[in-house]
């Protein structure tokens, strides 16, 4: 194939410059090794979206599709939305994967307590560091989502998202000695280690089907996919296990329709 999936990074990230090239180069090494696309890291000196859109659309032709890090869930939302309806190639950014693999790690956390499809209730703390999380667990099959924005969640509040709530998905990377470890899934701070799971297959699935947009359906059966193939005394699956790429390409290909080229670009 020879396509390159080009990371690109926002001045305005968290991360500080050394951490964000290292994570650039990671995600360039996940994707070169677990698909057919070339990854390569891309440094991008502003965190503007209509900047950061205008130099993806400044990339070089052979160029098919973009990860996007550095940037929060609103601004990467936003160069999506502009790239789209320019009609451009493929962003799909590290809030997308951390979506799909969060999501799975709630759907599991339902399953251990023994909670049927459309039963569990769920809360997401520091909602706004996803959009489509609650989306993407209703989905899933959860009954009921509260999606709570901010960081600013202390004793008492967290104690009563325990007692409406089956599960909560910790956002907000704070850890509180208020929260039930059996009721809580916490998400790191560090993205990369949720992302990875689910980024190669969703994103080999969605470039060879030729789409330039990801759908809370492709995050939902990526998360999905995660699930079948987490080991029951596990939140998720390894990052080794074999299966993981070619179960998350095909179940988001199923719903993406037959692709441009007959078949995901992932390895098996």
């Amino acid at each position: 194939m020879g396509a390159a999936v080009v990371a690109v990074w926002g001045s305005r990230a968290n991360r500080t410059n050394n951490s964000c090239w290292t994570a650039m180069e990671d995600y360039a090494a996940l994707l070169t090794d677990r698909t057919v696309l070339r990854g390569s890291a891309v440094p991008c000196t502003t965190g503007r979206p209509h900047s950061v859109a205008a130099r993806i659309a400044k990339l070089p032709r052979h160029i098919t599709a973009v990860f996007l890090i550095g940037l929060d869930a609103q601004k990467s939302a936003a160069v999506q939305s502009i790239t789209t309806a320019a009609r451009g190639r493929l962003v799909i950014s590290e809030t997308d994967a951390l979506t799909a693999t969060a999501a799975a790690a709630a759907v599991t956390a339902l399953r251990a307590k023994r909670i049927p499809p459309r039963h569990g209730r769920l809360a997401v703390v520091g909602a706004d560091r996803t959009l489509h999380l609650a989306a993407a667990l209703l989905e899933c099959g959860a009954a009921d989502v509260t999606a709570l924005r901010g960081n600013d969640f202390h004793g008492p509040a967290i104690r009563k998202l325990m007692v409406d709530h089956d599960i909560t998905v910790d956002l907000t990377g704070q850890d509180s000695i208020w929260a039930v470890p059996a009721r809580t899934v916490q998400v790191p701070t560090d993205p990369f280690r949720f992302a990875a799971l689910a980024l190669p297959g969703l994103l080999g699935a969605l470039s060879g089907h030729g789409t330039n947009h990801v759908t809370v359906d492709a995050l939902a059966a990526a998360a999905r996919a995660l699930t079948l193939i987490t080991p029951v005394d596990r939140a998720l699956p390894d990052i080794r296990d074999h299966r993981l790429v070619p179960t998350v390409a095909r179940h988001v290909s199923r719903i993406l329709g037959t692709p441009t080229d007959g078949s995901p670009h992932t390895h098996p």
